[in-house]
């Protein structure tokens, strides 16, 4: 009788009751070990070698900005699903399940709307210190600065 234990590494594992074994199917094969944790590192190492990463290259999601201009590069995952980064200087890393929707596959249709967003941001900037100018010049009395002037004496 087949009893699931659990899924692991996205193939299910079972104990077969009457061989009284730890069984997993992968690619149409039945591996068959007496224990568990063999079964787990059959299944580490067989993914391990038919896995063939290519990695790729990466940008800042324009909508959040958290990795602008760090990471460039996903080489490989890890067991535990996660990313392995790297940034501009060959520095390595990894990348949260948390941080994945902040980076972006590059596409070079979006070449000319970063340059656009450049521009926008620089524009930003300087209205931003052409806004600080004027709200410079006010003369300001504020309703705090007169109140005294107000109250009964």
């Amino acid at each position: 009788m087949k009893s699931t234990i659990e899924t692991y590494r996205g193939i299910e594992i079972w104990f077969d009751t009457d061989l009284e074994s730890f069984q997993c199917d992968i690619d149409d094969e039945r591996s068959v070990k007496k224990a568990y944790k063999p079964l787990k590192k059959f299944i580490d190492d067989y993914l391990k070698e038919n896995h063939d990463f290519k990695p790729f290259n990466v940008e800042a999601n324009p909508n959040t900005y958290s990795f602008r201009n760090s990471i460039v590069r996903i080489t490989g995952i890890r067991k535990d699903g996660r990313f392995i980064t790297e940034d501009k200087d060959g520095k390595t890393g990894q990348l949260s399940e948390y941080d994945e929707k902040d980076l972006i596959l590059i596409n070079t249709d979006n070449k000319q709307l970063w340059l656009e967003l450049e521009k926008i941001k620089s524009e930003r900037e300087r209205l931003n210190e052409r806004e600080k100018e004027v709200k410079a010049k006010f003369k300001i009395v504020t309703v705090k600065e007169v109140k005294p002037n107000y109250l009964p004496k």
